[in-house]
């Protein structure tokens, strides 16, 4: 009822009872925090719900105690941001209009965006830098762990530097970015360009995965260099290379894992992916690329796009920096004893072109069918 008196008197005297009233509840909150604060911070949610703007209401609720804030702000201060987010939905359920929730919620994304901004610039420097001393490293990551130290994904990397462009752990998800790849070297020369996928459903372990299908120039450098195959003359050697069959592209892991191994000084192992990593690498937790890829297009029965096969490193690339998985060359996969070609060709239509894509497959040799690898990480 007064409320509603209030309401219907003139603006200048409605205003000085709604303060009149709101600095009398404010008074009533502090005498009943000293015996229920739940209570009196009700009481004062209530009353700002009704009589907004009025600074004596919000004056109050700051020097109510506040045990859940308090708790918020001593993990922020000690880099527990996981948990001070957790603690700040918590207390926005109990007084949405807190005014201190909001402005603490600003500070935790102020530290968080800090936080990633430093551990982004680590992951870079980590695949572009120079082998450092690991006592470097170990005390960079030490302070960015205490930065956010409740963060798994932090807390799981931990850096052997021993080379440049190394493939890591470290790198997962970040293949699309400029210094996200990795590779080996390989009988004196870069292998093929990797990127690391996070581990996901079914798979336990992050790995490293072709970003380009295997090309022609790739293929014929092992073939020069074990003389277990003949050198492809008269093909563009940036096209992915078809035309084999699974027995040679085994050979061609197998070989790559023997000298990445011997040149680095461990054991390094190559091989097709499974269908499940496959198939995990190309949906990129979503991530994917407008729908550019080399298949078959046709306007008024006329072939306009999927011509034939392109440049393997041409085209759009999905989140975890993955190109080429849809259309162009479709790709060998193990599936389980069995062998499939998944992602479909240049010729399928690119209504059908994409993870989803897949056949059995022979493994004999074909104009269709090229590969990419996996790199098992150590």
């Amino acid at each position: 009822p007064v409320i509603n008196n209030v309401a219907e008197l003139p603006p200048t005297e409605r205003a000085r009872l709604q303060t009149a009233l709101a600095d009398s509840v404010a008074a009533g909150a502090r005498l009943r925090a000293l015996q229920d604060p739940q209570a009196a911070r009700r009481m004062l949610s209530a009353a700002r719900s009704l009589l907004t703007q009025q600074q004596s209401l919000v004056d109050a609720a700051r020097t109510l105690p506040q045990p859940q804030l308090d708790a918020a702000r001593a993990d922020l201060e000690g880099g527990a941001l996981s948990a001070v987010a957790r603690e700040l939905d918590d207390a926005t359920k109990k007084d949405p209009q807190n005014p201190d929730i909001t402005a603490l919620r600003l500070e935790l994304e102020n530290a968080m965006q800090i936080s990633k901004r430093t551990y982004a610039a680590y992951v870079d420097d980590i695949s572009t830098a120079e082998a450092r001393e690991q006592q470097q490293f170990d005390a960079r990551h030490a302070r960015i762990v205490a930065l956010w130290r409740d963060n798994p994904d932090f807390h799981r990397l931990r850096i052997r530097t021993q080379r440049k462009s190394e493939c890591h752990d470290a790198l997962a998800g970040y293949g699309a970015r400029s210094g996200g790849t990795c590779y080996d070297l390989v009988a004196g020369r870069k292998g093929p360009e990797m990127v690391v996928v996070p581990a996901g459903i079914g798979l336990d372990k992050a790995y490293a995965i072709g970003k380009y299908e295997v090309s022609v120039d790739e293929f014929n450098y092992f073939c020069e260099q074990s003389r277990q195959c003949s050198v492809r003359s008269g093909v563009e050697q940036r096209l992915p290379v078809t035309e084999i069959s699974v027995t040679e592209a085994e050979e061609y892991a197998r070989w790559l894992s023997q000298e990445a191994s011997r040149q680095n000084g461990h054991r390094i192992v190559y091989r097709l992916p499974s269908a499940a990593e496959w198939h995990h690498a190309a949906l990129a937790d979503g991530q994917q690329p407008e729908q550019q890829f080399n298949c078959r297009v046709l306007s008024a029965g006329q072939v306009i796009a999927g011509h034939t096969l392109i440049n393997t490193r041409s085209g759009k690339q999905n989140g975890w920096g993955l190109a080429n998985y849809a259309g162009n060359a479709r790709e060998l996969v193990r599936s389980g004893q069995s062998l499939a070609a998944r992602g479909g060709a240049y010729s399928d239509p690119l209504t059908e072109c994409g993870s989803e894509l897949g056949e059995t497959h022979s493994g004999e040799a074909d104009a269709l069918t090229g590969f990419r690898l996996v790199r098992e990480l150590s």
